[in-house]
């Protein structure tokens, strides 16, 4: 993946993932994340679900995060819940995000 900067290397990173997941589509604007001192981006997506529930798809939202690494690298990490879990968690995604520590 070729990006000219972390902005567009997230968005390529969700388009990719859309393209994987059919259904899914990107339910927010992108943020700026602060991981570790490091300058992040965040994104939310939504779509369905592999788990069923009474034989259909559990809605699930996904919240991608992508922080650069040298040589044009990128970490990213895809916290995944269900839409009806997903405020609940978001606090605990956020906790694992700060204790997180790359070498």
């Amino acid at each position: 993946m070729q990006a000219s900067s972390l902005d567009d290397a997230t968005q390529q990173l969700a388009q990719s993932l859309q393209q994987q997941n059919p259904g899914m589509k990107i339910s927010g604007q992108m943020k700026n994340v602060d991981f570790n001192g490091m300058q992040g981006r965040s994104l939310e997506l939504s779509g369905n679900s592999p788990l069923l529930l009474n034989g259909e798809p559990l809605p699930e939202r996904d919240w991608l995060v992508t922080v650069p690494r040298s040589q044009n690298g990128l970490l990213y990490l895809v916290f995944i819940s269900p839409e009806r879990d997903f405020n609940q968690l978001h606090p605990t995604y956020q906790k694992i995000l700060e204790s997180l520590q790359i070498r």
